[in-house]
């Protein structure tokens, strides 16, 4: 059994959204799990995982998704899955910060994520 208050966890930035690794240092872990804050006006710049899928589970507020040519609105209580070697990208396009918690499968991998470089596929993944 594994047991924690995510408030203990202290949040980082990663271009302005405030995310704390909910299974940071959790040997054998079969997912990783995450917190994320977003702030009025921020953004995940288009991005792809080799190695993840991605279930995002809304928790406060809304954000807006871009995932291949798909756009959708996540709210509290929604779910989305992008399945890895997806393109995705979001954005809080609202007044008031929204929070997402987020599931890797399997876990977390640096590595295996790549940001959009070309400018055709930046400019058609924004939210």
């Amino acid at each position: 059994m594994w047991h924690l208050d995510s408030r203990a966890v202290a949040p980082f930035d990663f271009s302005g959204l405030e995310i704390r690794d909910l299974t940071a240092g959790l040997r054998a872990a079969s997912a990783s799990a995450a917190h994320i804050r977003v702030p009025p006006g921020a953004e995940h710049a288009p991005a792809r995982s080799h190695r993840c899928d991605k279930y995002y589970l809304g928790l406060v507020g809304s954000v807006d998704f871009r995932v291949g040519d798909d756009a959708v609105t996540l709210y509290p209580h929604a779910v989305l899955f992008i399945e890895k070697g997806e393109w995705f990208a979001y954005a809080n396009q609202g007044e008031q910060a929204a929070e997402l918690f987020l599931l890797h499968v399997p876990p977390f991998d640096l590595e295996a994520e790549e940001l959009a470089t070309d400018a055709a596929l930046v400019s058609r993944l924004r939210p």
